[in-house]
Formats: C-alpha cells, structure tokens, sequence
C-alpha cells in the first residue's frame, strides 16, 4: 500500500520540502515546496524566528495525509572519525567508540549522541567503523525548531549522506571506487565519499555560493541584494580556452572564481588527503555536484580544471527522480534524498535520533499505522468469512454425497434407504434376533446346502427354481415320479433352523419326468 512520506530540507537561505509517495518497489514525486528566508543585509544566518516562520508556512502547504517525515543536521553540527575495532567489540561499539574518543573531541563524549557503519566485510577483522557524533544539545535544538513548526521527523540524518539515495538501485556510478557528492549550499557545503555505494568519508566546510556573492558585491561596489541578482542572471564561469566574450563578464568571472577560492582551498586539501589515505577509503575518481551553488554556470568546469577529475551535476549523472522536473533537481536533491532516506539499507545510513532523542511518533504517524492496521485486519476478516464460507459450502456437499451413498448401500444391502449413520451403525452392531428389517440370516446356498446333506441318495432331485423372500420359500423342482416327490416335504421339515410349516405339494407329469412345486414358511433364529 503506497504511503506519503516527505523530507525536510531545512538550508540556510531556504526551507523546502518534497513529498513522495512511497509503493512496495516504486517512489513518485508529488510535491516540491520552497520558502525563502528573510535574511540579513550582510547575508549572515537567518535569525531563529524567520527560520520557524517559514517552517510554519511549509508545514501549512504540505498535506495532511503525510505519514512520516525525515530532516537532517548540517554536517559542520556534526564530527566524523573512522575508527578500527576487533570485531567482537562490535557487539559493544557505542561504549567502545567514546572510550576511544575521550580527549579527542571539543567537548565529552558523555554528551554526544553518535551513530557508525561498519565499513568493512564481515570476514574482515579488525573491522572499520565511520563515527558520526553531534552534541545531545545541538540535536536537541534542531530537533526542537521542527517540532514547534509542526514538522518534528522521524529520522535525522546527517551532511550529504541523503544525496546517495537519488543514485537508482543498480546505476553503474553505486560501482564506481571513489564517487564524490557534493552539495554546495549558501554558507556550507558538504562532501560525501562512496565506495561501491557506501559512505564512507564526510566532511563540511563553512564555504558556499555566498562567498560568490560577496565578492561580487565588492567587485561591483554594490549591496549584496544586487550582487545576488547578478549572480543569478549575468555570471558564468568561462569555459577552459573559451575566454568571457566581453570584459564586463570576464570581471565578474574573475571575481567568482576569487569567491569560490573560499571553498576551493579546503576542498582540494581535503582531496589530496583521500588519495593518500588507504584501507576502507578509496581514492576519489569522480565528482557530482548538487546544491543551489551548483546553479552556477560553468561551475563544473571550473572544478574539473582546478581539482584534476571530472566534475559535473549530478542532474546530468543519474535519472530523474519520478514526478520531479529536471530543473529542481540541484536545488531539490537534498529534500527528495531526505524522503528517501528511510528506505535506505541500515547498514548505508546515520540517524542520530538515538537515545533520549529517539522518535515516539506523532499522531498523524500513528493515525496512518492505526488506519494500515484496521485495513489490513479488515481485509484478513473478510479472507476469513469468504474461507469459512467456502469450506462450510465444501462440508455439506461432501455431507450430501455420503448420506446419498449411504442410501444406496442399505437399499442394496438391507432392502430400505437409511440417511442416519447413528441408526445404521446400531443396527449393524446387533445380533441376529435383535436386527429389525430385512437383514438376510438364510441364502439360497443355506438352502441347497442343506437340501443336498438331508437328500436320501434313492431320490433323484434336480430344483429348477429356488425362490426366497421374507418369510417364504419356494422350490420347483424335477423327480422321476410322484412318489420320490411326495418325499421332499419331509426332507425340508428336517431343515428345522429355519424351515416352517411345509405346504401341500403339488405337482404334474409322466414317469420318469415329473415336477412339483413346493412352498415353506422360513423364520430364522
């Protein structure tokens, strides 16, 4: 049953939200929503209250129907470390993590909610672990700013890690050895490192598109307001040996490219770093870039030429999120992998809604499992009923067919149609003189038998007719004369088991070929 799922972007000069609804196998966009903040003259961080306004204004346009939401925290809120463990501390890794820990971060472990993926196979021992901790408080506060707008989520994840989730389940780029994503925002920007699909390095740098506009500004020696407008309607980035077409462009070229050095310094060191280091992370090889920086004309270029791989957008990698327009893709990548976050493998995501912090669910979460719930045990009832009734259908079929064979077969056997199997197996239980009916205790083969062991051998008798009923019997029979047949009745008065009252014989003929008949009433014990 498909259900409605949404992620929260929560940016620093934007809060979107994108809504999905969510089958067995598939994912469709549905909804794509975007509100600017009010930010300072100087461009600095939106005050708190301008961000809780606009938080509350997306929650007001998403719709009710929404069963689960997901958010993530900056990755400067956050601190990374890959750590190496035996793998039977495994079964104890969170207290095992903060004792290796303990002195190496800015404030105590003890205070930290903290999250790991074991990078390496399972066969591998000792196995390395990627670390990502936030403080308690700093959790807290985003946690808090979501929940007063409404819009509390179910999983917090971390940095650049829901960009993954765009890449489809068997693209060639989840083979790649070292896939880069990143995500350049206003003031942060936040890199991601894959190998074969799992993260495996992360890292955030306080560098973004408004460096750019910075520098333009003061280049131009106009206010940013202005400065941001240039930036989105005349900047572009040369292209390598294709020189700006006038000097007006080429100045702010120049000036961007000044403006991007802010993010480029520590982006190439981190690069140099991941080359020279070994073990669980690769080398990168290639780089993909998301995030509304990435609007910028000829950006990807420019990477390509300053970083020495080749960098494009990461709308230009990986298909098109069903339902979602081409165009939304930079600026949308971060939400729609927010939604998609959930579905993700545990063994390839962070959520740092751990411990104290942990999701109890809200009422329209609860609402929705509830209404799942009473569907599913409706539509089990109902299997029932149809079950029971079939089967009940099936029984008195079968009921009808045996009590119909039953007929038959006492008809045949007993000379009258019995439909109780009670009655029938009592009368079959009882003796002989307690049988009522026609229940057969003398055969004409009694009869014959009898006949032939009481026969004097003078009397040549050959019965042509042996007839038995209930109550009677009947013989017709031929002799060689009169007088052999007027000895037959008393042979059969010796049949005294069950022969009675031996009639009158009758008969007809000439010597040597005479036939009589005789009748006898028969009653056996």
């Amino acid at each position: 049953m498909a259900r409605l799922i949404c992620g929260i972007d929560v940016g620093t000069g934007a809060v979107r939200a994108a809504v999905l609804k969510l089958g067995l196998r598939s994912s469709e966009v549905l909804q794509l929503h975007e509100v600017p903040l009010r930010l300072p003259e100087d461009g600095g961080p939106a005050e708190p209250e301008a961000v809780v306004e606009a938080l509350r204004e997306l929650a007001r346009r998403l719709p009710p129907q929404v069963e689960s939401r997901s958010a993530g925290l900056p990755g400067g809120d956050t601190t990374f470390r890959l750590l190496s463990f035996p793998r039977a501390a495994l079964r104890q890794a969170e207290a095992a993590i903060r004792v290796e820990l303990e002195g190496q971060l800015p404030f105590e472990a003890d205070e930290a909610l903290l999250d790991q993926l074991v990078l390496s196979p399972p066969a591998e021992d000792p196995a390395t672990v990627l670390v990502a901790l936030a403080r308690t408080e700093t959790v807290r506060a985003r946690l808090r700013l979501l929940a007063e707008a409404g819009l509390e989520p179910g999983l917090l994840a971390i940095g650049a890690l829901p960009l993954a989730r765009l890449v489809p389940p068997g693209h060639a780029l989840l083979q790649d050895e070292g896939l880069c994503l990143l995500d350049v925002g206003r003031t942060e920007t936040d890199l991601l490192l894959l190998r074969r699909g799992r993260p495996v390095f992360l890292r955030s740098f306080r560098a973004g598109s408004e460096d750019v506009t910075r520098a333009l500004a003061k280049a131009l020696r106009r206010p940013r307001g202005e400065a941001e407008a240039v930036k989105c309607t005349h900047l572009a980035l040369p292209e390598p040996g294709f020189p700006a077409p006038d000097a007006a462009r080429a100045a702010l070229a120049e000036a961007a490219q000044s403006g991007l050095g802010t993010l480029l310094t520590p982006l190439r060191r981190t690069l140099l770093e991941l080359r020279a280091k070994g073990g669980a992370v690769a080398p990168p090889t290639r780089l993909l870039l998301a995030g509304g920086g990435s609007r910028i004309p000829g950006l990807a270029s420019f990477l390509t030429q300053r970083l020495g791989l080749p960098v494009e957008r990461l709308a230009d990698a990986v298909p098109t999120p069903p339902g979602a327009p081409a165009e939304s893709i930079p600026s949308f990548a971060q939400a729609i992998g927010l939604a998609l976050e959930p579905g993700a493998p545990r063994s390839r995501r962070l959520d740092l809604r751990k411990g104290d912090v942990r999701y109890r669910g809200d009422r329209m979460a609860i609402r929705g499992h509830l209404r799942n719930a009473l569907v599913v045990a409706g539509v089990a009832f109902l299997a029932w009923l149809f079950s029971a009734w079939a089967e009940s259908r099936s029984l008195d079929r079968e009921a009808s067919q045996q009590s119909a064979a039953l007929e038959r077969a006492t008809l045949e056997v007993m000379g009258k149609k019995y439909s109780d199997f009670g009655l029938v197996r009592s009368l079959l239980g009882k003796t002989g003189a307690e049988v009522e009916g026609p229940l057969p205790a003398l055969d004409a083969l009694d009869v014959l038998a009898e006949l032939a062991r009481t026969m004097p051998s003078d009397i040549r008798n050959n019965i042509t007719l042996l007839t038995i009923e209930t109550g009677k019997l009947a013989i017709n029979g031929l002799t060689r004369n009169a007088e052999e047949a007027s000895r037959i009745p008393e042979v059969l008065k010796e049949f005294e088991r069950c022969v009675r009252d031996v009639g009158t014989l009758s008969g007809s003929g000439s010597e040597g070929n005479y036939s009589y008949q005789i009748e006898a009433a028969t009653s056996c014990p």
